[in-house]
This record gives C-alpha cells, sequence and structure tokens, in this order.
C-alpha cells in the first residue's frame, strides 16, 4: 500500500503477487502444506462460509483452487465430552472445503501422524510409508 495511493490497485498488485508466490511453492518438486487463519466470509454469490483468511476477498475466494486439497479444522466436544479435532475435506455449506483426490471422508479424524496418514490414504499405500 505504500507504493500507491489507490487502495483498489495495492490490494489487485498484491493479490497477483501473492498468487504468483503460492503457485511458485505449488509447483515445488514435492509435497507442500500450508495453514492460514481462518475467518466468516461471504462469497460472490452472497453465500456465508468460514474459509481461509486471506487480505483480499478474490484472493480468499481462489485460494482452495490453487491446491488439490483444502481442509478446514473442526474442534467438536464428543458425546463423552471430550475434545476432538477433525479434518474437513468438502464444503458442507458452512465450511470452506475441497479434496480433489475423492478418497478421504467428509471428515477425517486428527489422530497420529495425520498428514502423513492422509497422504497413504490418497495413494492407496499402507500406514508403515
Amino acid at each position: 500500500k505504500g507504493q500507491t495511493t489507490n487502495a483498489l490497485r495495492a490490494y489487485g498488485e498484491m493479490q497477483d503477487k501473492m498468487s504468483k508466490l503460492i503457485r511458485r511453492f505449488r509447483d515445488l518438486p514435492c509435497n507442500i502444506c500450508m495453514s492460514c487463519k481462518e475467518e466468516r466470509i461471504q462469497l460472490s454469490d452472497g453465500t456465508m462460509l468460514y474459509g481461509p483468511s486471506m487480505p483480499s476477498k478474490k484472493l480468499t475466494e481462489n485460494m482452495p483452487y490453487f491446491f488439490d486439497e483444502c481442509f478446514a479444522l473442526r474442534v467438536i466436544t464428543n458425546e463423552d465430552g471430550n475434545v476432538e479435532r477433525w479434518l474437513q475435506t468438502n464444503n458442507n455449506g458452512t465450511h470452506l472445503a475441497k479434496d480433489r483426490s475423492g478418497t478421504l471422508d467428509l471428515f477425517e479424524k486428527v489422530e497420529g501422524p495425520t498428514l502423513q496418514r492422509i497422504r497413504n490414504k490418497i495413494l492407496n499405500i499402507g500406514e508403515e510409508s
């Protein structure tokens, strides 16, 4: 913002730079995991969802399209009163999430080496790999 007095132009330039940077990380020859703060957002069609918090609305909406997987960490209290953590892997009308592999359940319980377990499930390989 310090380089221009036009705030809309500054956000547009920031969005372009961030999109390029995200794509560069995504295209590295290894698996990439990024995390971000979650906030309630309004999509261009008026839908209100929880999704990634980014400095521009357009970048916020585009974040899931950059990646094959986009999860929402959900914290619930089970019937026994214990707190559990689950990764939501697809949209359900309240949270923005996506699973391009099609192999994950809507909710994957967070336990053990979670990201390794999810990777193995997507690639259909055993737990020991």
